[in-house]
């Protein structure tokens, strides 16, 4: 049975909730956490299954984001509104127990719902003390403190346990140990900190978080010259140039402070501890040698479809540093980097190298190696900036050493420089040479949208894509992206809802397309709640021209899908005049594009300019006649302007129509009418 209950929804605030769960779980035990959707078996009666697990539990935690309270079900109404609703029966059940400890947790920067916006039986949850739990680097810390509240509470119940369920004692140590694990946390914590010699003091067997990729640093060995602290300046290095100076990459550097001497022994040391890659070597007086090896392919779940030596072969490099205090291997770090994810088919973490790469200096320490990795990394580092050159290495590459990974690698260049079919020839070599391995597709995929303006062709290999990863967001993004530039709007949302819902992006691309449905549904609540989610973590809305530009460089269809994203993210951060420059400038690739409009109204209806905001809504109009928002939207500059009768004219066309006609869109003409609702209520 559980005794600490987390009550939640999916819609609202699964992937912290998850967190939450994962946490609790370490310290307690599974066992004694239950999460609704997660614990409940199936085919019980999940109502008598609930208020069991309710009835023996110490504390509920009620998880409220940005949407938990406004969230409505297929009839348009609020779910808190239903006495059904699961949580509002498990919230009303625990409020009633004066023995259950009823917790808010308000996540996503939500406030503490109104009483008045709650049910009757839900209104005492307003004056319950909140805590609140936010996203690293803060979430450790929140979580600290809300343990020490339910070890506080249980400490106290526990002193007069019920007849009827004593939890076994194993629960009680748990607890009791819960104030002993946070003071020993906190003392290490205070020790690294205060620990000016971090190398001296370094765990044998470093670890990094869940998404992250290990890049290990062994001690690298003096050859007939004095000790000197070659590593730790390796690693400083590397942590500024990765760590820091790009502030997206998930590269996380460790330290192993013992020497590895043969690629047998570096092997077996990064399959201990998961390092994705391992460097080490030795120095001389003047120099030091350097191997960069390929480490474990724990972190690349689909890596597998390809052999490990045409992995090993490309990216294993031995380098040489004539200085190095100021000779840098971060670039040919992220080109490894790059070959594994392409390798594992994942699409945005290889896009998000590449545009790590674009903002390292260019390399400084001098290539050694006799293979193919020498050139197959100059590629790399020129892919971006130099892509002739990247393509003649390529070529030369692919003259020794015939393979499917150089031909997709060819096949992006080839693509980066205009040369779609000859990159579609060589994505079908690659399907030849490596018929499991689905990366080959996304340039199929991408040739439909971006050159051959035929965005229904690269659904079916975005399909296939989907199928193939499931576990992976960025194909189901791009599946919903084509969807989107065919008019398949129902199709967009039910895509989007499912990436935000259950994989937490790590890029503001999927909510640019939940804002765009967001505000042709008219739904306000959605926009505020992804509003909030953006201004938090995702402040630079200029992120898909650096990802995308990077990898396929300034082809129209990228600009002008580029500046459509820059526009809606603008205008999600309240950025209203820089919104309107980047609608205008996807507006002058694509004149037709109804949703820019949208954004030129918003904008100028925000900076109180209705007049170009009536002729953006009219443009919006003229280029897509059944967009209902427009007509609505136009209504209210309309009637700020004076012009009653073509603000009368509008409103009668909106509620002519199937969405004007829905309970939520004639609450919403209503709310207008009253002067309650206007184009700032969006944003």
């Amino acid at each position: 049975m559980a005794n600490v209950f987390i009550s939640y929804r999916r819609a609202d605030s699964r992937a912290i909730t998850d967190n939450i769960h994962g946490h609790l779980a370490r310290l307690i035990g599974d066992e004694y956490v239950f999460q609704d959707v997660l614990d409940i078996p199936v085919g019980v009666n999940f109502r008598d299954y609930l208020k069991t697990n309710l009835d023996s539990a110490d504390v509920l935690l009620v998880i409220i984001g940005q949407r938990w309270l406004t969230i409505t079900g297929e009839n348009g109404q609020r779910r808190l509104d239903n006495p059904d609703d699961p949580v509002r029966m498990e919230v009303a059940t625990a409020l009633k127990n004066p023995k259950l400890l009823v917790i808010p947790i308000l996540v996503d920067d939500a406030p503490m719902p109104d009483a008045s916006m709650l049910p009757d039986d839900l209104r005492e949850l307003h004056y319950r003390n909140a805590a609140r739990v936010r996203y690293n680097p803060d979430f450790e810390h929140d979580m600290q403190i809300l343990v020490e509240k339910i070890q506080q509470h249980v400490a106290l119940t526990s002193l007069t346990p019920s007849a009827a369920y004593r939890r076994p004692a194993s629960f009680w140590y748990r607890i009791a140990l819960l104030g002993l694990l946070i003071a020993v946390v906190g003392a290490i914590t205070l020790f690294i900190l205060n620990n000016d010699k971090p190398f001296e003091n370094q765990d044998p067997l470093p670890t990094v978080a869940t998404g992250q990729y290990m890049v290990l640093v062994t001690d690298i060995i003096p050859i007939s010259t004095q000790n000197r602290p070659v590593a730790q300046v390796i690693v400083e290095n590397l942590r500024q140039s990765l760590e820091q100076d790009i502030p997206f990459s998930t590269l996380r550097v460790r330290y192993y402070p013992i020497p590895v001497t043969n690629e047998t022994e570096a092997q077996a040391l990064a399959e201990q501890v998961g390092a994705s890659i391992i460097i080490w070597g030795d120095y001389a007086a003047e120099t030091v040698n350097l191997r960069l090896q390929v480490g474990s392919f724990d972190a690349f779940p689909t890596i597998a479809v390809l052999p490990r030596d045409i992995i090993t072969r490309a990216a294993n490099i031995r380098l040489r540093l004539n200085h190095e205090q100021e000779d840098s291997i971060a670039p040919h770090v992220v080109s490894m980097m790059i070959l594994l994810q392409t390798a594992d088919s994942d699409g945005y973490a290889m896009i998000s190298a590449l545009a790590a790469l674009d903002l390292l200096p260019p390399p400084t320490a001098e290539v050694v190696s006799t293979g193919i990795a020498g050139r197959v990394h100059k590629a790399l580092i020129a892919y971006v900036s130099e892509t002739e050159i990247s393509r003649a290495e390529l070529d030369a590459v692919l003259d020794i050493d015939t393979n499917a990974l150089i031909y997709a690698l060819r096949g992006y260049t080839l693509q980066r420089l205009g040369l779609n079919q000859a990159a579609l020839e060589d994505a079908q070599t690659v399907r030849s040479l490596a018929p499991e391995w689905i990366l080959p597709l996304y340039i199929r995929g991408n040739d439909g949208w971006m050159f051959a303006n035929d965005p229904l062709s690269s659904r079916r290999y975005f399909d296939e894509m989907v199928a193939a990863r499931p576990n992976d967001w960025f194909p189901l993004f791009n599946r919903a992206f084509t969807y989107y530039l065919v008019g398949d709007y129902a199709s967009v949302a039910i895509d989007v809802t499912r990436i935000i819902d259950e994989f937490s992006p790590p890029t503001s691309l999927p909510y640019a397309l939940a804002v765009s449905i967001a505000i042709r549904e008219g739904n306000l609540a959605e926009v505020a709640a992804i509003k909030a989610i953006v201004t938090r973590q995702f402040p630079n809305p200029t992120e898909f021209n650096r990802f995308f530009k990077a990898l396929y460089g300034q082809a129209d269809a990228v600009i002008k899908y580029g500046q459509g994203v820059n526009a809606v993210m603008y205008l999600t951060l309240g950025q209203f005049s820089r919104a309107l420059t980047a609608a205008d400038a996807a507006i002058t690739i694509d004149p037709s594009w109804a949703d820019m409009y949208l954004v030129q109204g918003i904008a100028h209806c925000n900076l109180d300019d209705t007049a170009q905001a009536n002729m953006a809504y009219t443009q919006a109009i003229e280029v897509e006649p059944d967009l209902a928002v427009a007509y609505l939207m136009r209504a209210q500059v309309r009637s700020d302007s004076g012009d009653v009768v073509g603000a009368a004219t509008d409103i009668a066309h909106v509620q002519a129509t199937p969405w004007g006609q829905r309970p939520d869109i004639a609450a919403l003409i209503e709310q207008g009418l009253r002067g309650e609702i206007t184009c700032k209520t969006f944003f």
